[in-house]
């Protein structure tokens, strides 16, 4: 009896552990930013980063030509350059997002992690066979579930990669699978009976005072043919992101309010897979050490974007590449670029008690909408990117709407206008030989009736 009580006891004692820790870390007193109002330090060097090496960061940022950075340090903005208030596709950080309302729902007892799939009720596990069913919903969590079933929103070089029916057993093997992150949507919105995009918003986005997102545009599910299970996508800003990688390094709290489970957190970024030498996988979150020995963990997106956490020096940082119409960026310049911050914080000097702080001044653009005629816009159209786009009407809104993400179109005239987080122009012509058809560039996109 002796050992099962102490079996028994190991799982509170670490999360009292952990408690402690955070207690110890992280006090009432942290900074978290208002929704009206972020704090940036004046000067980095009075907030104990070295200007000179800040400015070599600043230089190789600018030479990736990417979209924005973001670096948080004690929950003030340290550096932001970039278009921080744009929204842009998230890809796969999408899961990591997807683990903290699942990190809510264990906490309240709807999701049980060991449950097996078979026992949902749900048709996409109707095709399962009997070593299939034994895969539980932790499985899925750390992309080990051996079920390699079709996948929506899947490169073709991850469907040419992915390992046979039956080869592998459910827990056993890591395979980045999206099969099993799209299917965590699914079995998500069936316990909650609530949808991602509302439930976000409600329970993240709201109380961490995000300034961008909105659930009914910046949202979206990823359907393709003879795959019943989609996709679910996001768009976010940078500086929402940034609130988001707060949240987790404040151990789930946002001021007063416990938001995710303090335990959720520690175990989510913890390492429960080991894809490659130093690169850990939790619950649809990565962890790795960088080269001066710094563990970090992170949420990471193609495209070369990422939101990075690095507890032990109290930073968040949030490196995005333009996910719309690029240029790509090759992946690890953004973990560089983290290594180079940490380089930047000085050792062995105190920084400043107080150092002097002003209010962010975003890049944020204000849109007037005019009452031009929008009813010529509305159709389907070819593309030569997007292969098929279509505009519509919605209450008020003129809407581009694409596979991956939907856009506000703000009218002009009544043959311009502007595409809100594509950030350019359209305009709308008249060809009898391109009728229905659409060019999409970096410049503008041109449609043609």
């Amino acid at each position: 009896m002796k050992q099962k009580f102490y079996l028994l006891l190991l799982p509170f004692s670490c999360l009292f552990v952990t408690r402690i820790l955070t207690n110890y870390f992280h006090t009432s007193e942290d900074y978290f930013p208002d929704k009206s109002q972020w704090l940036q330090f004046d000067n980095p060097e009075e907030a104990g980063f070295n200007s000179a090496k800040i400015k070599d960061i600043k230089g190789a940022f600018d030479s990736l030509h990417a979209h924005s950075f973001l670096a948080l340090y004690k929950g003030k903005v340290l550096l932001n350059w970039g278009d921080n208030a744009r929204r842009m596709r998230c890809a796969s950080i999408r899961k990591s997002l997807l683990s903290a309302l699942i990190g809510i729902q264990v906490d309240q007892h709807q999701i049980n992690l060991e449950e097996t799939v078979c026992n949902i009720n749900l048709d996409a596990f109707s095709m399962l066979d009997s070593l299939e069913c034994t895969a539980q919903i932790k499985d899925l969590l750390t992309s080990t579930s051996g079920i390699y079933l079709p996948a929506a929103y899947e490169p073709e070089i991850w469907t040419k990669r992915k390992p046979a029916r039956g080869s592998h057993a459910p827990g056993k093997f890591w395979y980045y699978n999206n099969w099993d992150f799209n299917v965590l949507g699914t079995i998500y919105e069936h316990f909650s009976s609530h949808s991602i995009a509302f439930d976000f918003n409600n329970g993240i986005a709201v109380p961490t005072g995000m300034q961008d997102y909105r659930p009914e545009w910046d949202f979206k599910y990823f359907f393709e043919a003879d795959i019943p299970v989609p996709a679910y996508l996001f768009k976010l800003s940078t500086r929402d992101l940034a609130r988001f990688g707060l949240l987790y390094l404040r151990q789930g709290r946002w001021k007063d309010q416990q938001i995710v489970p303090s335990g959720w957190v520690s175990q989510s970024t913890t390492d429960h897979a080991v894809p490659w030498e130093n690169t850990g996988y939790g619950y649809l979150w990565w962890r790795t050490q960088l080269k001066d020995g710094t563990d970090l963990y992170y949420a990471s997106g193609s495209g070369t974007q990422g939101v990075f956490v690095l507890p032990s020096r109290d930073l968040v940082v949030v490196f995005r590449a333009d996910t719309y119409l690029g240029p790509e960026i090759s992946s690890g310049e953004d973990l560089k670029l983290v290594q180079m911050l940490c380089d930047a914080q000085m050792t062995g000097q105190t920084e400043k008690e107080d150092p002097k702080c002003s209010s962010v001044n975003w890049r944020e653009v204000v849109f007037t909408d005019s009452d031009f005629n929008s009813g010529n816009w509305i159709g389907k159209y070819r593309n030569n990117i997007a292969r098929e786009i279509s505009i519509d009407q919605v209450d008020d809104h003129l809407i581009l709407e694409t596979k991956i993400a939907d856009f506000l179109m703000h009218l002009e005239t009544d043959t311009t206008a502007w595409i809100e987080d594509l950030n350019i122009p359209a305009f709308l012509r008249t060809s009898e030989q391109k009728e229905g058809t659409s060019i999409l560039s970096k410049e503008n996109l041109i449609i043609y009736k």
